[in-house]
């Protein structure tokens, strides 16, 4: 599963993703009798990943990567990367 927007962010890898798509991919995943491992970054998971080789091991598995972030948590730094973003652009917030 590839993803039009995979961004750095903080040395670590994430998709730039909205809850719907989210959704689609688990709905994908479901109807093609497919596992995937859909792995989520907050700002302790970033630090972990910078420091443990098994952290990093799993979110080199991982088919999406979504981050936690409140909408106004440089979420124009992250989508000035290069990934069209509107106002409707979350990345994740499901918690």
């Amino acid at each position: 599963m590839t993803h039009s927007c995979r961004l750095s962010l903080l040395g670590a890898e994430v998709d730039a993703v909205t809850p719907d798509e989210v959704m689609s991919a688990i709905a994908q995943s479901v109807t093609a009798k497919r596992r995937i491992v859909i792995a989520n970054h907050n700002l302790h998971s970033l630090y972990l990943f910078h420091r443990r080789s098994d952290m990093r091991a799993f979110y080199d598995k991982a088919d999406l990567i979504e981050i936690e972030l409140d909408a106004d948590d440089s979420v124009g730094a992250v989508a000035g990367q290069g990934c069209v973003a509107g106002p409707s652009l979350h990345l994740s917030r499901f918690s």
